[in-house]
């Protein structure tokens, strides 16, 4: 069987780096954080210990957007 991963969610995360056995992701929203938690979490502790080694850690950064302020 093969896994649908649906592009409109990891499509927007950034790498912003690997050191010191952690990878740092940008993410768009909390909520983008939420469903990869929910759905992809088990799957991606398979897959980044064979890219990074096994003592990967995976940290979040939230994008901020700021809106414009009104004058």
């Amino acid at each position: 069987s093969s896994l649908s991963i649906p592009s409109s969610l990891f499509k927007p995360i950034v790498s912003l780096g690997f050191d010191d056995n952690v990878l740092t992701l940008l993410v768009p929203s909390h909520f983008v954080i939420e469903q990869i938690e929910e759905h992809y979490l088990s799957l991606l502790k398979k897959v980044l210990p064979r890219i990074y080694g096994a003592s990967v850690k995976l940290l979040y950064r939230v994008q901020i957007v700021r809106q414009p302020e009104v004058l």
